[in-house]
């Protein structure tokens, strides 16, 4: 469905979801195994390999080659942000992603993770059309503001 739980806000999406995730079903398995894997990571030390080597080795040519780069911490879901916000996984992820925009010239790093209510999203990570409405304004205010720091010379 396009939107999955419907017209659904606040609590009654919640319970929407929570049965939706409950349920028997492909999507209901998918979600409970997305969100094991997830909350399994947070137990985890973070160590800056794989994709976040990637990541900062593309910044760093990017950035080396005079390209201006934003870095933006994805939104989450409020119903599985709220079980790996606190942890030192998470927290060491933010640090890394925030240190590559003081380490390298031309970047920036936004964070987004808490910028949109549960009904913007389709599944735990993922923005409805909605969502993605409203991520849109955002995005376009970090290039802008990109740009207007480039020609003022900054």
């Amino acid at each position: 469905e396009f939107l999955r739980m419907g017209n659904a806000v606040g609590q009654e999406f919640i319970d929407r979801w929570w049965q939706a995730v409950s349920a028997d079903t492909p999507f209901g398995e998918r979600m409970r195994a997305y969100q094991k894997s997830i909350l399994g990571i947070r137990q985890q030390p973070f160590r800056a390999r794989g994709e976040h080597a990637e990541i900062e080795r593309l910044i760093a040519n990017f950035s080396q080659h005079g390209a201006s780069v934003i870095v933006v911490n994805s939104p989450e879901s409020p119903l599985i942000f709220e079980q790996y916000q606190d942890s030192a996984y998470y927290a060491a992820h933010v640090r890394f992603l925030r240190g590559l925009a003081s380490k390298y010239k031309n970047v920036s790093f936004h964070d987004l993770a808490e910028a949109l209510p549960v009904e913007d999203f389709n599944d735990w990570h993922h923005v409805n059309y909605i969502g993605a409405i409203k991520l849109g304004e955002r995005y376009a205010e970090f290039i802008r503001q990109v740009m207007s720091e480039r020609s003022n010379g900054s």
